[in-house]
């Protein structure tokens, strides 16, 4: 839409040979334009078309309609729509040249972008905000992962966070526990003692294989195949072999004698292979397909 009210003006001119007759004086089509006065908890914003999310519709009709014409008519915004929040969202939309208004967004400003974008459906600001929160948010624990990723609706934080959770080496604690819910702490466990098992049973099964074994083995991490009784830890990049774990590649014979079986939570831990990942992509389908399949 045009950013610019083109509709007529009317002025009266004086007439010396009888009364005042109107002329209309028009208004220019680039740099006349409207604003609209928006009120967010306690705050006015007064603001132009071009300073807020283009391709929304919410704005388009908002600047379409005839509402937000001073101080005292505001367009309201939703009581979920806090001050703060608007002036992120507007640090990141509104650019005029020459003027600073110190543009430089920190993580709770992506985070308001992202609740407003998905409020008000403005899938490019949304995706814009989850690539750059997906840097920003590298350092957080999985918990807080899996709880963002609830709060905002991103499918690839929950995978990480709970594929975090699910390979970690040490038990879940009850306070985990209690933010995730006992669900979803129940089915992460499930995924955890399958892996276990499965682990356990081609560890052992690698350790007894005779170095003439006609078949190939999986690697018990990343399925992949390697020579007959191989079995190959990614996160150490060792590969154990008739019970015995050795360095270098390829891996016909061994190199350097180690231990006679890996540990079991090495693998558990390890971060490289997709698993962990494929049971969790399995066991949350249905809410991770929900997150993807939104508006936004």
């Amino acid at each position: 839409m045009s950013f610019s009210d083109t509709s007529p003006a009317y002025v009266i001119t004086p007439s010396v040979d009888g009364p005042p007759t109107p002329s209309v004086v028009r208004r220019n089509q680039t740099f006349y334009l409207r604003t609209v006065v928006f009120k967010a908890g306690d705050e006015l914003f007064n603001l132009p078309r071009f300073s807020l999310p283009e391709q929304s519709k919410f704005f388009d009709d908002i600047y379409a309609g005839t509402g937000g014409t001073s101080d005292t008519d505001p367009v309201l915004l939703e009581n979920a729509v806090t001050a703060e929040e608007f002036h992120s969202l507007l640090k990141l939309t509104f650019r005029v040249p020459k003027l600073t208004i110190g543009q430089a967004l920190s993580v709770d400003d992506w985070m308001s972008v992202l609740k407003l974008a998905k409020i008000w459906s403005i899938s490019p600001l949304r995706e814009q905000a989850v690539t750059v929160l997906g840097t920003m948010i590298k350092g957080k624990s999985s918990i807080e992962k899996v709880l963002l990723a609830r709060r905002y609706d991103v499918a690839q934080w929950l995978t990480d966070g709970l594929t975090l959770l699910a390979a970690q080496r040490e038990p879940i604690s009850a306070t985990i526990r209690d933010s995730l819910g006992w669900e979803t702490y129940g089915r992460v466990m499930e995924i955890r003692e399958r892996w276990r098992q499965e682990a356990w049973t081609k560890v052992q099964a690698a350790s007894t294989c005779s170095q003439n074994q006609a078949s190939w083995s999986d690697c018990i991490v990343c399925r992949s195949q390697d020579y007959p009784g191989v079995v190959h830890c990614m996160k150490l990049d060792i590969a154990f072999y008739q019970g015995h774990s050795f360095l270098g590649k390829p891996r016909a014979q061994p190199q350097s004698w180690t231990k006679p079986l890996p540990d079991l939570h090495e693998l558990l831990s390890s971060t490289k292979c997709s698993t962990f990942e494929v049971m969790i992509a399995h066991e949350f389908k249905e809410e991770l397909e929900r997150m993807k399949g939104g508006t936004v």
